[in-house]
């Protein structure tokens, strides 16, 4: 009975580990696509605002400095027709720094969401091994008691218990 409960634990265990990894998938996905989404927005309203800034300086109705570019959070206002090409070349540079640093700290994160997936398999194998030597020890009871032990331990001290199935 044991064998059979450590059996379907760890099925139930890979079937948890698949769903959250498919999750995963579908999230950096529709993660891509509004990235690329907002790229092409900026993209698109930094294009108007320079074919309308060149109209309204040709017309002679902007000076030099001036930029209508608007941009979120961490977009600089920059007016690309008056930059150099190695004004633009730092800023392209730049901006793949940062792209590189985001997915970086994104490596970093999926790496450390892994490690918490192993060490989750790794307590629930322990579990059952403790549960199974507490079984073969001291019975039915012994178990029962040690679990209701812990879930008033767990109340106590963190407010709540979740029960694993």
């Amino acid at each position: 009975k044991l064998k059979e409960g450590e059996v379907d634990s760890q099925k139930s265990q890979d079937k948890l580990l698949q769903k959250c990894r498919d999750l995963e998938e579908k999230v950096r996905e529709v993660e891509r696509e509004g990235h690329y989404e907002a790229a092409v927005a900026v993209e698109i309203a930094r294009l108007r605002a320079e074919s309308t800034n060149a109209a309204k300086y040709n017309s002679g109705l902007v000076n030099d400095g001036e930029s209508s570019l608007n941009g979120d959070e961490k977009s600089e206002k920059v007016d690309n027709s008056n930059m150099s090409v190695e004004d633009l070349y730092d800023h392209v540079f730049e901006l793949k720094s940062e792209i590189r640093e985001e997915r970086m700290i994104y490596r970093d994160l999926l790496a450390e969401h892994e490690d918490l997936l192993a060490l989750l398999a790794q307590q629930d194998l322990e579990r059952a091994s403790l549960h199974e030597a507490l079984f073969n020890a001291g019975g039915e009871e012994a178990v029962e008691s040690a679990i209701q032990e812990a879930e008033d331990k767990a109340l106590n001290q963190f407010g709540k218990y979740i029960k694993v199935l």
